[in-house]
């Protein structure tokens, strides 16, 4: 009898932590569609669901400019554009700038980008709102060598700079798109850029570590990125101490819409 009373007082307590956390759960989801549902009424896109007949009301009249949390936040849901959902917004206050757009000077578009810790939402719009083009751009794992929009997202004449990140453990290298149109992240080429890299390898017993950082100078002939790379230890203190410098360059040139470097066996060859 013992055995039943206290397996069915354990059945009971477990149907009501359960119940609990279903209506906690309901509440959530009914306090999150209220919030989306008010967000609906003044939504700064206007557009018909299923297509890219969208209208993005932000001022796109500057030649540059930005875009808060909260605006964006409006825009996709009101829109449906694109799936939303792995921008982790509570990472975010409402005011915070995740967004940036440039004008396109070749035809007076705007090139909208929205930043999140994993990924880019990028947006091609027309001066009087339509959406014409829109691609997802991943970052894997997280924005490990990103500080922020303006890091991320540039403008080089009239290419726009976009910086991805690849990151491990003690690891984290920086790479960047440079292109005039709007196109799928596996059409473009990735340019390196950076390299911090902890757990390099051996030297005389020590743990090397290697920091890798570029400068890019352009050219009538395209651009060269102006690469230093330092070997070293970190001391007790964590200061990094140089033991070995070298330097090299690696031109870059344009090839059926893409940019491409025949030096680059140089950098590879590092194992970075």
């Amino acid at each position: 009898m013992k055995l039943v009373f206290w397996f069915g007082l354990w059945l009971l307590i477990l149907f009501g932590i359960s119940l609990n956390t279903f209506n906690h759960k309901q509440k959530s989801l009914r306090d999150y569609k209220e919030y989306e549902y008010k967000l609906l009424d003044d939504s700064i896109l206007i557009g018909n669901k299923g297509g890219l007949n969208f209208k993005f009301t932000l001022k796109l009249t500057d030649d540059s400019g930005y875009i808060i949390k909260k605006d964006a936040y409006r825009a996709l849901i009101k829109a449906e554009v694109c799936d939303s959902t792995f921008f982790h917004w509570e990472y975010y206050k409402d005011h915070d700038t995740i967004g940036k757009y440039f004008k396109i000077r070749s035809n007076g578009n705007f090139m909208v980008c929205l930043y999140f810790n994993d990924g880019y939402q990028l947006f091609e719009v027309k001066p009087n709102g339509s959406i014409i083009k829109n691609e997802l751009y991943g970052i894997a794992m997280y924005g490990c060598c990103i500080d922020n929009i303006d890091d991320a997202f540039r403008k080089y004449g009239d290419y726009f700079y976009l910086k991805t990140c690849n990151t491990g453990s003690g690891y984290c290298a920086g790479y960047f798109y440079l292109f005039k149109n709007l196109r799928p992240q596996n059409y473009e080429n990735e340019i390196h850029e950076s390299v911090f890299y902890v757990m390099a390898g051996f030297w005389d017993d020590e743990m090397i570590s290697q920091i890798l950082s570029s400068t890019m100078i352009w050219d009538n002939d395209g651009f060269v990125m102006k690469f230093i790379l330092k070997k070293g230890v970190f001391d007790d203190n964590d200061v990094f101490v140089v033991k070995k410098t070298e330097k090299f360059d690696m031109r870059y040139m344009l090839k059926n819409e893409k940019w491409n470097s025949p030096d680059s066996a140089k950098l590879y060859g590092l194992f970075l």
